[in-house]
């Protein structure tokens, strides 16, 4: 019974979440989203990516943080905004707004990043300081929000990997294991 009861509990906890756990944001090397790593002391460039949920994304919010030995020295916006409230590294974070919804991949930052040093550390996306969350704002009437999930993390000087399986559906099947 323990068990039908948790099962009930995580399809509907699935079903209300749909929309976040459908949804990602990643930092990636490339336009093509192929690699989210970096070795060596050096420039190079980290590109801020979105998937949206089912009911598109018109808006995201978030912010960034970086290792010690890394610093931000340049900064491009996808040219598809409208509106854009700072760069997601700054200390408020950022958030921008799109012209056009968004209902595939969509890049919203490239960020130009200077490694001072071989030593290895983490580019992260984190919440917005003012909120306390990542957000989207879908594309439907009265823009309601959710929550993406993390899909990569940008990784100086060693190879890393977010398990999503794990931040997502992994929750889920440690009930199946009490």
């Amino acid at each position: 019974m323990k068990k039908v009861i948790l099962f009930v509990v995580a399809i509907a906890l699935l079903m209300g979440n749909a929309q976040a756990m459908n949804s990602y944001i990643g930092l990636f090397r490339d336009e093509e989203r192929t690699d989210f790593h970096y070795f060596g002391a050096g420039q190079f460039d980290v590109w801020v990516w979105h998937y949206p949920g089912s009911d598109g994304m018109m808006s995201a919010e978030f912010a960034m943080t970086y290792p010690p030995d890394c610093c931000q020295i340049g900064w491009e916006v996808n040219p598809d905004y409208k509106i854009i409230f700072q760069n997601p590294t700054f200390p408020n974070g950022g958030a921008i707004t799109f012209e056009t919804c968004a209902y595939d991949w969509k890049w919203s930052y490239k960020l130009t990043v200077l490694a001072a040093s071989p030593d290895p550390g983490i580019i992260k996306v984190v919440p917005n300081p003012h909120t306390g969350k990542i957000l989207y704002a879908a594309c439907t009437t009265g823009f309601p929000t959710y929550e993406p999930i993390i899909y990569t993390w940008f990784c100086v000087n060693y190879f890393c990997y977010i398990d999503v399986e794990e931040t997502s559906w992994g929750a889920i099947k440690s009930m199946y294991n009490e």
